[in-house]
């Protein structure tokens, strides 16, 4: 990762891993959190993508964000909830709209995932 930026003429410091990335984004290694002036946090971040679903702890001290655990599963992603909520509320429909319902389902890029 750091040879690609590199290559394309930055100058990498540190590569951060996505979870980083997140709580710096949304600014959790500022010293307080709704006031609050204590300078330990802990923070959960929850990355339900298309691919798979990531969950990582972190831990805030004085501005320094260390990942205390990281997990990645490919058995939970976007596209299998889209088609999983998808078959959930094809099946609450009534006929006679059910099979106009069914047969958009393969129209969709996730219609083969699921019943």
């Amino acid at each position: 990762m750091a040879a690609c930026g590199a290559a394309a003429g930055f100058d990498v410091l540190q590569v951060l891993s996505e979870p980083t990335a997140v709580a710096i984004a949304h600014r959790a290694d500022e010293a307080s959190v709704n006031g609050a002036t204590g300078t330990l946090k802990r923070c959960v971040v929850v990355d339900l993508g298309a691919s798979g679903l990531d969950v990582a702890v972190m831990t805030v001290n004085r501005g320094v964000i260390s990942v205390d655990a990281h997990e990645h599963t490919d058995a939970l992603s976007g596209e299998k909830y889209h088609s999983a909520s998808f078959l959930l509320l094809a099946s609450l429909i009534e006929w006679p709209f059910r099979p106009f319902v069914m047969a958009f389902k393969r129209t969709l890029p996730w219609h083969d995932v699921g019943g």
